[in-house]
């Protein structure tokens, strides 16, 4: 029946045969010899001794008989415990190469391994990721109040503190919506631009003409001006393209203008001369006028298409006709930066010619925070703000893919910003899949993604600033643009249930999937050896399972058709019709990120994606000054 009923292995045999042998010995030669006599009392032992190794046998036999069927039932793939096919050794081995610090940012809770996440971690693990994690890109989302700052200053100190560690430098630029951030940091930075603590500050030095004009007028929303307005503003944004054009082309020849600056006042008296009329005779020609004058002065005149293009411009505005129109559109420009000027701690910088730094020198280690309060500067602050964040931006942009071998002096830069939802432009956007490879590390936080669709004009363009974010945190939002967005990352799991006919089920989301497949390979498996040497099923095991019968027992047993539920050896594995699959991030799950300090983050550790509800460590402005 065994034999039949179990495929026994060629060392189960052995051990059925010394059984036999022994007993017919003993049968045989009778108890008056003294072989007999030893195999009469050795038969009872063998019998015991076989009939256990059998039976721990069997159990072992039908563990591996489970293992093989229930494979791929779910639809899971095999894994191979090799460098390429095992995702978990492919991440450790990468892991064991990152020699950059590690950044905990807070305790995993196990949620996700329980809601069926095999690779989530347990709860307690330190969850976390290294300073080569972090430079892929990170974004923090929740409400106002619920943490993003708290982890910011968490993570910046993490990553501070591991470059030190190895003795290397890290620029830093530090932008905030709010114009806190940079105070909150203030003991890491070098320079917090703020009128209190910078005296002097160029605004247009280091960006072009076309730089400066978008800034100018997509903060002022320009950009979304339509109907018959649109030709006016349109008309104003002309104007002060031009207006810069010019003021940048005079800088050339400086020494021969009398009283020219190189700062923001002097440029709006540029652009308003733009529109001003020249010297025009009795017939209505243009005889001469001040900046054509000053321009065909210059030695590129008749070669720079820029230059002939600004008098060109500046010509079609010399008709007395218009006057009162170009006097409109004259005011639209001033109003779009009159708040700098109408501030009692901005208006300094319009006249400055200098800085008091170098805002290059981020690239070699400087660390600077932009403290310019909306609630204090208005919309002046958050235009600076923007024309400092292109200044940056243009630094970045002169890094090649080879900028460390290119200038060995050159650092890694932090590129952080806190409610991003007011400053992310068009320029982020293009460029958030090249800072890495221009050792540009950006960190953003915003109160949801609603929020960011605003901002960027449609969710397809949020979502490509998504791509370049491989860290997604979340503390506790109400927006459910965020929600979905949170739950289709976190992904699905598929929702299965177990059967047996005798006993309770095995709970498959709660046993290690492994073991399960493979336990022959599990060091603390008792019958583990026993498995290695069973090798793999019999010829009689396949042919039965092949032809779908079983044995019914016993030597007068026969062979008869299984059932359907006879198929597999323990248990029955099968998805849920119901409920076929589950996100792994539940609308249940979102509770627990009403809990203080608690959120959801998915890294990618290694190059494999990690994810869990967390305990976060985070650190207050205060304990950071200490």
């Amino acid at each position: 029946a065994y034999l039949l009923t179990m495929s026994p292995t060629f060392f189960d045999i052995l051990i059925i045969g010394a059984m036999f042998a022994a007993t017919f010995g003993a049968m045989t030669l009778g108890a008056h010899t003294l072989l007999g006599s030893i195999l009469s009392y050795a038969a009872p032992a063998m019998f015991i001794f076989g009939s256990n190794k059998l039976r721990d046998n069997r159990r072992a036999k039908l563990l591996r008989f489970q293992a093989s069927e229930h494979m791929d039932t779910m639809g899971e793939a095999h894994i191979e415990n090799n460098e390429t096919g095992n995702p978990l050794v492919v991440q450790i081995n990468k892991a064991l190469k990152d020699r950059t610090a590690f950044i905990q940012l807070g305790t995993a809770t196990g949620t996700f391994q329980k809601n069926g996440d095999m690779n989530a971690p347990e709860p307690g693990t330190e969850f976390g990721l290294t300073i080569d994690d972090l430079s892929r890109g990170a974004l923090i989302l929740g409400k106002s109040g619920t943490g993003k700052s708290f982890t910011l200053r968490h993570i910046l100190k993490g990553v501070v503190d591991g470059f030190q560690v190895q003795g290397k430098k890290i620029g830093m630029f530090i932008t905030c919506g709010k114009g806190e951030l940079a105070h909150e940091v203030a003991p890491f930075l070098d320079v917090i631009i703020n009128p209190e603590t910078v005296k002097n500050l160029n605004i247009i030095e280091n960006l072009s003409p076309e730089n400066y004009t978008k800034i100018i007028a997509d903060e002022n929303g320009a950009n979304k001006v339509t109907g018959d307005n649109k030709i006016f503003v349109d008309s104003a944004f002309e104007g002060t393209y031009y207006g810069s054009v010019v003021h940048e082309l005079l800088k050339d020849i400086r020494d021969q203008i009398p009283g020219y600056k190189y700062n923001l006042t002097y440029r709006r008296l540029v652009s308003r001369k733009c529109f001003e009329l020249g010297n025009i005779d009795s017939n209505g020609n243009l005889v001469s006028h001040p900046l054509i004058d000053a321009l065909k002065a210059h030695p590129e005149f008749g070669t720079n298409i820029q230059i002939n293009d600004a008098i060109d411009f500046i010509t079609s505005n010399q008709n007395e006709t218009v006057q009162k129109m170009l006097q409109g559109i004259n005011k639209q420009m001033d109003s779009w930066i009159s708040g700098i000027f109408q501030s009692k701690g901005l208006r300094a910088w319009a006249d400055c010619e200098t800085s008091d730094f170098d805002l290059n020198q981020v690239a070699y280690g400087l660390k600077v925070g932009v403290a310019l309060s909306p609630e204090q500067y208005g919309k002046a602050g958050t235009i600076i703000t923007q024309l400092l964040k292109a200044k940056m931006r243009n630094v970045f942009a002169k890094r090649s893919y080879s900028w460390r071998e290119d200038d060995p002096k050159a650092t890694s830069i932090i590129n952080m910003s806190d409610e991003v939802q007011d400053l992310i432009n068009d320029t982020d956007l293009d460029n958030i899949l090249k800072d890495r490879s221009r050792g540009v590390i950006n960190i953003f936080a915003t109160q949801g993604l609603t929020n960011l669709d605003e901002r960027l004009g449609s969710p397809e363009r949020t979502n490509k600033l998504l791509l370049g974010m491989s860290t997604i945190g979340s503390f506790m939002t109400d927006d459910k643009r965020t929600t979905d967005f949170l739950q289709h990352l976190a992904g699905h799991v598929r929702f299965v249930t177990s059967t047996i006919d005798t006993g309770a089920a095995i709970d498959f989301k709660h046993t290690n999937q492994v073991f399960l497949r493979s336990p022959e390979f599990d060091s603390n498996h008792p019958e583990a050896a026993y498995m290695k040497r069973s090798g793999g099923q019999s010829i009689i095991h396949s042919a039965n399972e092949v032809l779908g019968v079983k044995y019914t027992g016993g030597f007068g047993g026969k062979f008869v058709r299984k059932t359907h539920a006879e198929f597999n050896s323990f248990a029955t594995y099968n998805a849920d019709a119901n409920n076929p699959i589950r996100p792994l991030l539940s609308d249940i799950d979102f509770k627990h990120l009403e809990v203080p300090q608690h959120a959801f983050f998915r890294v990618m550790r290694a190059g494999m994606p990690r994810a869990d509800i967390i305990k976060v460590k985070g650190i207050s402005a205060a304990e950071l000054r200490k």
